[in-house]
């Protein structure tokens, strides 16, 4: 989760710390979808313990 820092930071702190993020506003639906890509597990760095 991103840390709160006021009204309109998070949608643009999200893309700058993972830019594969797409939105979609619907006002008819009265949605507003947003769906981050994961990367494949093997072109993940994982730390090491």
């Amino acid at each position: 989760l991103l840390p709160y820092h006021g009204l309109g930071s998070g949608i643009k702190r999200a893309l700058k710390g993972w830019p594969d993020i797409d939105f979609v506003d619907d006002h008819e639906g009265c949605l507003f979808r947003v769906t981050v890509r994961r990367k494949a597990q093997e072109d993940l760095a994982l730390a090491q313990a």
